[in-house]
């Protein structure tokens, strides 16, 4: 309880406050606003007691205590407080704590006792005021006047007997170790947790004004125990501590000891018996108080005694623990006192009729040490009758019936458990049993002592409902029991519902098949129905039928359910049949019909229209059914589906071939073709793949299968076409839908967009003479060759009108070899007019880009009159050994002469002048070092770079590579400046356009660049041994003349001595065929050096190097081993 007071307190005139177990709070706003007041100025007593409280204020507070008043603070607490103690007042603080200060005045007699407590603050004594201070907490004492500060300390003396254990009632004293005058004194206690110890209060110290202390701690301890006329006595000395400061609790501790003092236990005899009972002759089964008196006879106090009881069952006379009964505790037995212990004991069926002999022992095992230690042990005999106790209890397994749960109209057999609790036999038992009251049922039977029987009956209930069935054991009373209430045995009746239910209701649903919707003839059908029973009356294993038919045969299967106890929670059990479906020629429905309880009569039910269900399976044709869709036909290039292409891509055809039937198909033929849109038939196709077989399950998911074929792509007229795949076109698989096996899948040709690269062999022609053409087609914008193109000519045209082409002109059609290159003589007009004309490609269904022209310049034929017949003739010699020396000297040095510009690294004829792909003008006189790649004089012999020796014409190079530099910026990084500067916007800069160029994904550096330029040069056109046409080196055939090259590293021998260090020609060598002499063969240098190839290198208008890569001599081998 809080108790809230703003206000001054008085205690006066004879008043006395006490607060106990209360909080006393002082509201205040300001330091000392109001004051306690315990004033005995009128010389009445007067008391302010604080008793287990405590005293709150925020703010300081005074308490002052006047006259002869008295304070005292026990187990309490005072906060916050400042106490003035005045004239002959009294403070006493026990087990208190004192937040705050404790003064007295000059004139003060004050007597300040403070003992166990705790002050915070320094007591002041003054006047003649006294203060006593027995072990508690102080920070030091301050004395003036006249005033004496007395320090106490606690001596604990310990006092035990002679098995030490705690002995109270000693009587201990004190006195000063030398002048003997009396101290205090106290008595050993008997209270818990201070047994056998007495507290002295001994003075250590007296404080006198200006600090005197006298020490006066040192004593001699008597303990005295006197039992009757004896007295026992010890003496011991001690000293304990001085005053200091702070000052707090230190007591000391003695232990005093007395040998000859022990208790001695007895069970006490006087009067008999020893044992004795609170009831006189039990039956079985009743609870019996029993009591033991124990005494102490000897000098000592006996604690904790175990008093232990036995049933003498054995008559042996001796307490065996297998006969324990139960055991008491006394806590404290005085010397010469007698204390009683108890247990309860249930009587039980005596060995020896009617009697048992309860044992009492003290101390059983001997753990409290004795004066005489002989077993302090006392019997008594308790009578127990013989009787019998029948009942019947209606508990789980108490009665029962021979079928649960019971149903209506049948017979059952209702059993009872009779029990004897009793220690006699009782023959000829009636027990009977009633319906709701009415009989109808006897049994009699004989159960043993402490045994059970049962009683057995028929009983057939005619309701459906809760049923109390009631058990009446010796209902007319004529059997004496243990259990006598009256005229009747409270435990001989007992009454229990038993539930009588309906029949049950068994109900079938479903079916459900599996696999569920059509099956495939063959395979195994599974029918599942779910049976339940709607009522609670359980069934057990019944019996379920699956008829099935189809066209005029009819078949039945019958399983029992493996349940038992079957009722209305149990939930559903599945009935599941399986039989394999007839292989038919044709979709055929099966009906399906399940019935439970089948004959109605095992078991009886309340209904039986729920017992049957109705089902169909349909039953489909087992053939194989082979389809496709044009969903299933797709085209990829690169692993990207296309819906269109160009003429020469290498494409893939995807088909998925698929099983929509009931058995596997072998050996089936998928033919894969294209088409022009609209064709109405079949076979009016250009076929892509012209069929192959294959196996096709018809099990899910493995039903189809993935038939695909390259087609490089040979159709150039654009449009749009079909690809068309034919399953079994040929109709060799019996199959039921044969409709499905047609499908086309929409494909673009795509118009073809071409680059045309024209070399011709001069730039100066005469009307009437041939132009030497060689031409490279690639895709738009690649490097790809665009191979085995056909409808490929060349014709002129006027530059001043592009779309006015020179009659005549046009060559035949030509098609690409694998490299892309065209090689034809385009024969001039006798008739054209002198002029610049261009060259160009004409290409059927296509669309090119010939930029930059090639341009020719052609000089018309001389006009005149007629010529005599010799001048004709001899004119005629002439031209045709200008021709035919033409033609040789073309053979030998011009059609296969070609050269590589250095500005596009095109190759053209040697004699050109400028470049007719790109434009530039070439320089004379300087070649580049096929060794070293350096730019020398088109006359050295020699590399002054690198030593190497040549044959044959050298060129130079003064800055090669600030000039391939150049080359890489036109043709690479030009293009991608132009993308950067809109991406990039006020951010280009060459800085910024670095790092975006080198995060696009065709990025190449310089160096790599400059890497595979260069080995595209090395890798240049190789001349035809016949000929001497130049062909892309990956040719197998001339182009012009139809030669069959040999096979890489295979080269036909040269004539004469082979050349120095060549090891001698094998056998199989010589096999091979030997060329014609005079004839230059493929990729082998004339005797004595190596052939070199010219790189025209342009004038100043762009400087741009043309190279003559010569090869070094004696350099006989090239990668792969290949003679070159």
């Amino acid at each position: 309880m809080t108790y809230y007071h703003a206000g001054d307190v008085i205690v006066a005139a004879n008043g006395i406050l006490t607060f106990t177990n209360a909080v006393f709070q002082i509201v205040q706003t300001e330091a000392y606003e109001h004051t306690i007041y315990v004033d005995n100025s009128s010389g009445l007593p007067t008391k302010l007691v604080f008793r287990d409280s405590e005293l709150l204020s925020s703010m300081p507070i005074q308490i002052f205590v006047k006259g002869m008043a008295t304070l005292e603070v026990i187990n309490s607490t005072l906060n916050n407080v400042m106490i003035v103690a005045l004239e002959k007042s009294n403070v006493v603080l026990e087990s208190a704590t004192v937040n705050g200060a404790i003064t007295t005045e000059w004139n003060s007699d004050v007597d300040l006792t403070v003992t166990d407590s705790l002050v915070t603050d320094t007591p002041v004594l003054a006047g003649t005021s006294r203060g006593y201070f027995t072990d508690s907490w102080v920070p030091s004492v301050d004395v003036t006047d006249d005033a004496i500060a007395h320090i106490y300390r606690w001596i604990n003396v310990q006092v035990q007997d002679g098995a030490g254990m705690p002995l109270p009632s000693a009587d201990v004293s004190i006195r000063q170790y030398v002048s003997g005058v009396p101290g205090g004194s106290a008595v050993s206690s008997e209270s818990e947790g201070s047994l056998g110890v007495a507290s002295v209060k001994s003075e250590a110290t007296q404080i006198t004004a200006l600090g005197r202390r006298t020490y006066l701690g040192n004593y001699w301890i008597n303990a005295t125990y006197t039992h009757g006329s004896i007295h026992y006595t010890d003496e011991i000395s001690v000293g304990v501590l001085p005053y200091s400061e702070p000052l707090s609790p230190n007591a000391s501790y003695v232990v005093m000891q007395f040998d000859d003092v022990f208790p001695d236990l007895t069970v006490h005899a006087s009067p008999p018996p020893q044992v004795e009972f609170d009831v006189a002759s039990p039956s079985p089964g009743d609870e019996v108080g029993i009591t033991a008196r124990i005494s102490n006879d000897g000098t000592g106090y006996a604690w904790d005694v175990v008093v232990a009881f036995y049933d003498d069952l054995d008559k042996s006379t001796t307490a065996q623990l297998s006969e324990l009964i139960g055991s008491a505790v006394i806590p404290m037995i005085r010397p010469g006192e007698t204390q009683t212990a108890s247990v309860t004991w249930v009587a039980t069926t005596p060995v020896d009729p009617n009697s048992h002999v309860i044992i009492a022992v003290a101390d059983p095992d001997n753990e409290i040490i004795e004066s005489n230690e002989a077993v302090a042990q006392g019997t008594g005999t308790i009578i127990v009758r013989s009787l019998p106790d029948l009942y019947v209890l209606s508990g789980i397994n108490e009665v029962t019936t021979s079928v649960s749960p019971v149903v209506v109209n049948s017979t059952v057999q209702l059993m009872a458990l009779i029990h004897n609790g009793g220690s006699n036999t009782s023959l000829g038992v009636v027990v009977e049993f009633y319906d709701e009251g009415a009989y109808f049922a006897t049994a009699v039977l004989d159960v043993a002592a402490n045994g059970v029987n049962i009683a057995t009956v028929p009983w057939t209930p005619t309701s459906v409902a809760d049923h109390v069935i009631k058990i009446a054991v010796d209902p007319g009373n004529l059997i004496e029991e243990l259990v006598d209430l009256g005229a009747t045995n409270y435990n001989n009746n007992v009454s229990l519902a038993i539930t009588v239910l309906d029949y049950p209701d068994i109900t079938i649903s479903g079916p459900t098949v599996t696999p569920a919707g059509s099956v495939p003839g063959g395979s195994t059908v599974v029918v599942t129905a779910l049976v339940s029973n709607l009522n609670p009356a359980p069934i057990s294993l019944p019996e379920v039928k699956l008829y099935y038919n189809y066209t005029d045969q009819a078949f039945e299967q019958e399983i029992t359910l493996n349940v038992y106890g079957f009722t209305k929670d149990s939930g559903v059990a599945p009935a599941t049949f399986s039989f394999v479906a007839p292989v038919l020629n044709a979709t055929t429905p099966v009906s399906l019909v399940l019935i439970v309880n089948p004959t109605g009569t095992d078991p009886i039910e309340t209904r039986y229209s729920n017992n049957i269900v109705i089902g169909s399976v349909e039953v489909l044709d087992v053939r194989p059914d082979l389809a496709i869709a044009s969903n299933d036909i797709y085209v990829q290039l690169g692993g990207t589906n296309r819906t269109g292409e160009t003429f020469g891509k290498v494409v893939t055809v995807y088909a998925n071939v698929w099983n929509m039937g009931g058995s596997n198909a072998t050996n089936v033929r998928v033919q894969i073709g294209v088409r022009s849109t609209g064709f109405a038939t079949v076979y009016n196709f250009t076929s892509i793949h012209i069929g192959n077989f294959y196996n096709v399950s018809y099990s899910s998911p493995n039903n189809k299968v993935l038939v695909s074929t390259a087609w490089t792509i040979n159709l150039t007229t654009p449009g749009s076409y079909e690809i068309w795949v034919h399953v079994d076109g040929m109709k060799s698989i019996d199959e039921p839908n044969e409709d499905n096996n047609w499908a086309v899948k929409p494909f673009t040709i795509q118009p073809l967009v071409v680059d045309v690269v024209i070399a011709a062999d001069d730039d100066e022609y005469k009307a009437g003479e041939s132009i030497v053409i060689v031409a490279q087609i690639t895709y738009d914008g690649t490097s790809d060759a665009v191979k085995r193109l056909p409808g490929v000519a060349f014709e002129l045209y006027n530059l001043a009108d592009p779309k006015d082409a020179v009659l005549g002109s046009r060559t035949a059609n030509q098609t690409t070899d694998d490299g892309g290159v065209v090689n034809v003589l385009l024969l001039i007009p006798s008739n054209i007019a002198t002029g610049s004309y261009g060259v160009r490609a004409v290409i059927l269904t296509s669309n090119y880009e010939s930029d930059p022209a090639t341009t020719v310049h052609v000089s018309a034929a001389v006009s005149g009159g007629f010529l005599p017949l010799w001048l004709i003739l001899l004119i005629v010699v002439a031209v045709v050994g200008v021709v035919a020396g033409f033609f040789v000297y073309t053979y030998v040095y011009g059609l296969g002469k070609l050269v590589e510009c250095g500005e596009c690294g095109a190759f053209i004829p040697a004699a050109s002048k400028r470049c007719p792909k790109c434009g530039v003008e070439f320089e004379s006189g300087t070649m580049k070092c096929s060794e070293c790649g350096a730019w020398i004089p088109a006359a050295s012999a020699e590399c002054p770079n690198c030593g190497v020796k040549f044959v044959g014409e050298v060129a130079a190079e003064e800055d090669y590579m600030e000039r391939m530099r150049a080359q890489y910026e036109d043709q690479v990084v030009s293009k991608y400046r132009e993308l950067a500067r809109p991406e990039l916007g006020r951010k280009y800069n060459d800085k910024t356009f670095e790092a975006w160029w080198r995060r696009q994904p065709g990025y190449i550096s310089f160096e790599d660049w400059l890497a595979k330029e260069e080995e595209k040069k090395k890798e240049g056109p190789v001349p035809c041994p016949v000929c001497g046409t130049l062909n892309p080196k990956e040719a197998t055939v001339c182009h012009k003349c139809g030669t069959v090259f040999a096979p890489s590293g295979v080269m036909p021998p040269r004539k004469g001595p082979p050349p120095a260090g060549t090891a001698p020609t094998t056998a199989a060598e010589e096999e091979q065929p030997v060329q014609e002499a005079g004839m230059p063969v493929l990729g082998v240098p004339p005797a004595g050096g190596a052939p070199r190839m010219v790189i025209r290198r342009p004038i100043d208008r762009k400087v741009v190097p043309k190279k003559i890569i010569k090869t070094p001599l004696g350099e006989e081998k090239t990668e792969g081993g290949e003679n070159q």
